[in-house]
C-alpha cells in the first residue's frame, strides 16, 4: 500500500533573509540538512522560523536562483561564472555537500585542461587551422606540401571538414567552382598526391553544405559572412550608391576613406542619416545605417566622424556590427554609451576574434552556455576551446559535438582521456552523462 506523501505544513517552511533583504521560504527539514550552521542555529531556536544572514560580497537580487536551487537540494551546474558565488555561498552557510562540489569542479578542469594543453594530435589540429586562416596563395606549392603532411596525420573526412570550415566561414569562398580561388587551388594541387580528392571533397560539400544551411537558419544571431570585398555571401550588395570617383559609399567605408565620406557630407552629397540596403543571402534583404556599417567595417576614423556628428544609430544591432569589424575604439565606444552585445560571442568565434571574444565573456557581455562548445568546434576554434576547458567550462557536449564535426581528433582524445582515469571520478559527480553514454 502506497504511503501518503506528508503535507507540509505552515510551521515546516522558514524564511530566509540575506542582507536584510525577504529571499525566500523554503521547507525546514531541507535547510537544516543541507547547511550545517543553519542546523545548529535551529536545534538551539527550535520555534524560530526566521533565519538572517549578512553576506556583503554577494548582491541578494542576482543570486536568488542558485540559494534556492541549493537548498531545495536541487542539481546546481557549476561553471566559472557562478563558481565564485557558489563557494561564498558554502562558507557562509556551511554546507559541505556544495564544498564537495567544488573541490571536484576544480579538480577535473585542472586535470582536463592539462590533458588537453599536452595533448599531440589537438596540437596538430590547431596548427592546421592557423595555417588556412594564414594561407597565402602566393606560395601554393610550398603550402601544398604543407598540407599534405597535415592530411596524412588524421582522417580525410575532417581534413575535408576543416577546409570547408576555415574557407566557407572564415574566408567566404562559397563556390569551389570560383577560379583561382584559394580552395579551389589547394585541392587541384592536393590530387597530384592523393588522386580523386577533388572528387571526393566535391562529394563532401553536397552531402555537408545543406546541413550548414540549415544550421545558419536556426541560429537567432545574425551571420552576414562578411568578407572586405564588395561581395557578402557571393550575392553582390544591392546599394543605392552615391559615386564618387567610381567608389560606392560602402567602399569608402570599408577603406576607411574619412576624407571622401566627409567632403561628401560636409557638401550636403550624402544625408549623414542615410540608409543602405544589403543583400547578406538570397532570401534576406539588411538595412544598415552609414554609423553602423563603419562598425562593421572596423572603419574607426569613419565611425568616430559620424559618431560625433550624431549620426543616427541603430541601437538593436550596433553592437553585432561592432563585433564584425572587430576594431576594440569601437567596441569600447558602444559599451561605454551602454549599448547591447547580445548574440555577438557566436560571431567572435566563428571569426576567431578571440581577445574580442574573452572579454564578451568575462566582462558578461553576452548570454554563454554549452552551446559556446558547440560553436568552438564547428568553427575549429581550438584557441576559445582551450580559453573555456582552463575556466572550468562545463564539458559534457564535447564528445557528441565533435562527432557531429567530424572533428576524430577531439573524440579520440576524450574517450582516451576518460579511459585513463577520469571516467569513475566524472561518474560518480554526475559530470558527463552524455559522453559515458557515447562510449
Amino acid at each position: 500500500m502506497c504511503q501518503k506523501p506528508r503535507l507540509i505544513r505552515p510551521e515546516d517552511n522558514i524564511e530566509i533573509v540575506v542582507n536584510g533583504q525577504k529571499t525566500m521560504f523554503l521547507q525546514k527539514d531541507n535547510v537544516t540538512t543541507t547547511s550545517k550552521k543553519m542546523n545548529v542555529f535551529f536545534k538551539n531556536n527550535p520555534d524560530s522560523q526566521k533565519y538572517e544572514i549578512n553576506i556583503p560580497e554577494i548582491n541578494t537580487q542576482n543570486y536568488v536562483d542558485i540559494i534556492e536551487n541549493i537548498f531545495s537540494n536541487n542539481n546546481i551546474d557549476i561553471h566559472f561564472s557562478n563558481y565564485d558565488i557558489c563557494k561564498i555561498i558554502s562558507k557562509e552557510f556551511e554546507i559541505e555537500k556544495l564544498s564537495a562540489l567544488l573541490d571536484g569542479y576544480i579538480h577535473v578542469r585542472d586535470e582536463f585542461y592539462k590533458a588537453y594543453i599536452n595533448e599531440p594530435t589537438i596540437k596538430n589540429h590547431s596548427s592546421l587551422v592557423n595555417f588556412l586562416l594564414s594561407f597565402n596563395e602566393a606560395n601554393i606549392e610550398e603550402s601544398c606540401d604543407i598540407l599534405t603532411s597535415f592530411l596524412s596525420t588524421m582522417k580525410e573526412k575532417q581534413f575535408f571538414h576543416t577546409l570547408l570550415n576555415v574557407f566557407l566561414w572564415n574566408k567566404n569562398y562559397y563556390y569551389l567552382d570560383f577560379p583561382g580561388c584559394p580552395l579551389d587551388l589547394i585541392l587541384k594541387n592536393l590530387e597530384k598526391v592523393s588522386d580523386g580528392i577533388y572528387d571526393r571533397f566535391r562529394e563532401f560539400v553536397d552531402i555537408k553544405f545543406p546541413k550548414f544551411i540549415e544550421n545558419l537558419g536556426q541560429y537567432r544571431y545574425i551571420y552576414m559572412m562578411h568578407h572586405k570585398s564588395k561581395k557578402i555571401l557571393n550575392h553582390e550588395l544591392d546599394f543605392q550608391s552615391l559615386i564618387k570617383d567610381g567608389l560606392p559609399i560602402y567602399e569608402m567605408i570599408m577603406n576607411d576613406d574619412i576624407n571622401s565620406v566627409q567632403g561628401l557630407i560636409s557638401n550636403l552629397l550624402l544625408d549623414i542619416d542615410k540608409t543602405l540596403t544589403i543583400n547578406p543571402k538570397p532570401d534576406m534583404q539588411m538595412t544598415l545605417s552609414l554609423i553602423n556599417i563603419a562598425a562593421f567595417c572596423g572603419s574607426v576614423k569613419c565611425f568616430k566622424f559620424l559618431w560625433m556628428n550624431h549620426a543616427e544609430i541603430e541601437r538593436e544591432n550596433i553592437g553585432i556590427c561592432a563585433v564584425f569589424g572587430n576594431n576594440w575604439e569601437i567596441v569600447h565606444i558602444c559599451d561605454q554609451s551602454g549599448y547591447s552585445f547580445q548574440s555577438t560571442l557566436p560571431i567572435s568565434i566563428q571569426y576567431h576574434y578571440n581577445s574580442l571574444t574573452k572579454w564578451l565573456i568575462e566582462n558578461q557581455k553576452d548570454d554563454f552556455d554549452s552551446s559556446l562548445i558547440k560553436l568552438c568546434l564547428q568553427f575549429n576554434n581550438y584557441k576559445i576551446l582551450k580559453y573555456l576547458i582552463s575556466k572550468g567550462f562545463s564539458f559534457d557536449q564535447l564528445v557528441p559535438y565533435a562527432m557531429l564535426n567530424h572533428n576524430y581528433t577531439m573524440v579520440k582524445f576524450l574517450l582516451k582521456y576518460i579511459a585513463e582515469g577520469e571516467r569513475s571520478y566524472l561518474n560518480e559527480n554526475g559530470n558527463i552523462d552524455i559522453i559515458l553514454n557515447c562510449l
